[in-house]
């Protein structure tokens, strides 16, 4: 008679949240995104959590257009006014030629004149 040698079966993802560092969680921590994928009649296949690009804080999805948050000295520009990601910019002594802000809520009640900054 042979002894056989038999796998655990390694896990893919979760149920209710992701599979990160070999555990389930609800939420991916900083720095990392949720994706799953499903086999017919919305089974899941895998549900993990990967790596943001190097350059987020938070993200979305892959790559570098999919930032949510950035780290400190950089900032956020937005692909447009529909979505809330974008890419991260490091923040330079130098001033842009323009500005693009975008004023989400009521209207406000006093018109912005001008704006300022420091670095």
């Amino acid at each position: 008679m042979t002894n056989a040698v038999v796998a655990e079966p390694t896990c893919t993802g979760c149920i209710n949240g992701y599979l990160h560092s070999g555990q389930c969680v609800s939420v991916c921590p900083v720095g990392f995104y949720g994706s799953a994928t499903y086999q017919s009649i919305a089974t899941v296949s895998t549900s993990v959590c990967s790596a943001c690009d190097s350059s987020c804080e938070t993200c979305s999805g892959s790559g570098t257009g999919k930032c949510l948050t950035c780290p400190k000295d950089y900032y956020l520009q937005r692909g447009s006014t529909t979505t809330s990601y974008g890419s991260c910019i490091a923040k330079t002594a130098t001033a842009p030629s323009s500005y693009v802000l975008y004023v989400t809520g009521a209207a406000p009640t006093v018109a912005v004149q001008s704006i300022s900054y420091s670095t």
